[in-house]
């Protein structure tokens, strides 16, 4: 009978532990949906209270992706950024458009007045036009001050310069402003800006040695060819009546060519089929193999030989003159 008992426990124990195994497995498997997490208990949690661990893993597809949205995203941001600067930089331009427009309608109107005087205008008639400008400047609102005024005369104007539209008339009136607010080496730098491309000028050239004059630079030999300033390697200089210059440079700026010849001392300088031989020291020289005088010999000078200006720019066929106000020599 014991062993009937013993038996029967043990089938039974056999049969209700896999089952409560089963049991006690099923009730901890969880299912997840987009709102809730659900046990097979009935019971529910919300995904924000777990604390399960999760795969926080970015697929490489979905990371390409995530780099895709923040660089549209970026662009957007500097597009949005682009078109407030742009919208800026045209009202700027707008704004600038329309005081430029105000000032050459009034210098214009008052440059035209001061033309039709008879003779060229004098300092006071100008400083007049400049103030009646900064006037009128200011009550179309323009400006609010004759400082600000000025000032943007003279841009609007430098503005005309760069563009190669500004009249000699204009730049006079620039002149005279800068030289009122003492700011010399910028007239000087605009005129010059304007001669290069002027260079038969004789307005320009009167402005240039005004300005030469109010920088105080009137002893030093200068010498302008074409409208450019060429760069010499010995400076300038008068003597007997005659402005020596660097043979090299000079004929450079001409458009000649030049030779030495050593065995006689001899500057050889050739343009357009004529030729000049000037040997040093010597007042006789040859001009296309003919001998002729010259009142100021060749000379050779801190190891740069020298040759008078006039002589060499008129026989090359340009024409010379001298503004004995700032010591210059201007070639044509």
């Amino acid at each position: 009978m014991r062993k009937v008992l013993t038996w029967f426990v043990a089938l039974f124990m056999t049969m209700v532990a896999p089952a409560a195994a089963a049991e006690t497995t099923s009730s901890t498997t969880i299912t997840t949906t987009a709102e809730t997490t659900t046990t097979t208990d009935g019971t529910t949690t919300d995904p924000a209270d777990s604390t399960a661990p999760t795969d926080t893993t970015v697929g490489e597809d979905d990371g390409e992706h995530q780099d895709d949205q923040d660089q549209d995203e970026d662009k957007e941001d500097e597009d949005k950024e682009d078109g407030k600067g742009k919208g800026k930089k045209k009202g700027h331009q707008k704004k600038h458009e329309n005081k430029y427009k105000g000032i050459e309608r009034a210098l214009e109107s008052l440059l035209k007045n001061l033309e039709d005087g008879k003779g060229a205008p004098s300092d006071e008639a100008l400083k007049a036009v400049i103030a009646k400008l900064t006037a009128m400047l200011k009550e179309d609102g323009t400006a609010p001050t004759d400082e600000v005024a000025e000032e943007a005369v003279e841009e609007k104007i430098e503005t005309d310069i760069e563009g190669g539209t500004a009249t000699e008339s204009e730049v006079e009136v620039l002149v005279t402003i800068q030289i009122k607010g003492k700011k010399v080496d910028k007239a000087k730098e605009n005129v010059e800006s304007l001669l290069s491309a002027n260079p038969k000028s004789d307005k320009l050239y009167e402005l240039l040695s005004k300005v030469y004059k109010e920088k105080g630079d009137t002893k030093d030999v200068k010498v302008y060819v074409k409208g450019k300033k060429p760069r010499f390697d010995a400076m300038p200089y008068v003597k007997e009546g005659r402005t020596m210059v660097p043979v090299r440079a000079i004929v450079d700026a001409l458009g000649a060519e030049v030779n030495w010849k050593a065995e006689t001392q001899t500057v050889i300088i050739k343009k357009d089929g004529k030729t000049i031989e000037l040997p040093i020291g010597s007042a006789e020289i040859k001009v296309n193999g003919q001998v002729k005088k010259i009142d100021k010999a060749a000379e050779i000078t801190g190891a740069r030989t020298m040759v008078p200006v006039r002589f060499i720019s008129e026989f090359l066929g340009q024409e010379v003159q001298w503004d004995a106000q700032s010591s210059m020599v201007i070639v044509k």
